[in-house]
């Protein structure tokens, strides 16, 4: 309770320093991302047969977001999508996923004409677990004797989400009037999730699941672009 009390005051505190940033911003933009990271899941091991080899902790980072710039602030919105491992057996499929949405909020240590290097905290939720189905091609045994149905297993919670970034402007056009150009960048973060055991399934909830929450260090890389 103290945590999830913590993390919504950060949370408050993100939106009123953004509500007092000057109304006239000065640059918006966004971008694309693709990153690697390695996520512990193996509470998430429970929920499959024993027999069954254990997942890999690789991700596939695949996401954007999206931002204003004003003065040396910089608020804006992110989405990423994990994709971890995939197990296939005679029967079924098991893959593990999950996604994570924050509020962002960013000082500018550096700025210079084509670069910017910025530290990153964002605030927000994730939700990760597994997905189990059945494969296409079952035979008459197999669909007589096991009569499980297709289910999403998923975690929930807060998760806070610090970060170092480097972007690099390309291929800039000034003028007058307005300045438009593209973006290339580089992100090194932690993602610290709160731990609970609230977890559910396709149509209902988990009881007594394991305590879990999501905790990565990753790597993007981000290409995208921006206007004045």
């Amino acid at each position: 309770m103290k945590n999830k009390a913590l993390i919504f005051s950060i949370f408050i505190s993100i939106q009123a320093m953004a509500l007092r940033l000057p109304p006239n911003f000065n640059q918006v933009g966004g971008n694309l991302n693709l990153g690697y990271s390695q996520l512990n899941t193996s509470p998430i091991q429970s929920f499959v047969p024993k027999k069954l080899r254990t997942f890999n902790n690789k991700q596939l980072l695949i996401g954007g977001s999206g931002y204003v710039h004003s003065n040396k602030w910089l608020i804006g919105v992110s989405g990423t999508l994990a994709i971890g491992d995939k197990i296939q057996t005679d029967s079924f499929n098991y893959s593990m996923s999950g996604a994570i949405g924050t509020l962002d909020l960013a000082y500018l240590l550096i700025q210079k004409r084509n670069l910017k290097i910025y530290p990153m905290l964002g605030v927000g939720n994730s939700a990760y677990g597994i997905g189990i189905s059945r494969t296409k091609n079952l035979s008459k045994d197999q669909v007589t004797s096991n009569q499980a149905r297709d289910i999403r297993i998923n975690n929930g919670g807060l998760v806070l989400d610090l970060s170092i970034n480097l972007l690099a402007s390309t291929m800039v056009k000034y003028n007058k009037n307005k300045n438009s150009g593209l973006s290339t960048g580089l992100k090194l973060g932690y993602i610290y999730g709160i731990k609970n055991s609230s977890w559910h399934y396709t149509g209902g909830i988990v009881t007594d699941g394991p305590s879990y929450g999501m905790r990565m260090l990753y790597i993007k890389l981000s290409i995208g672009g921006f206007c004045n």
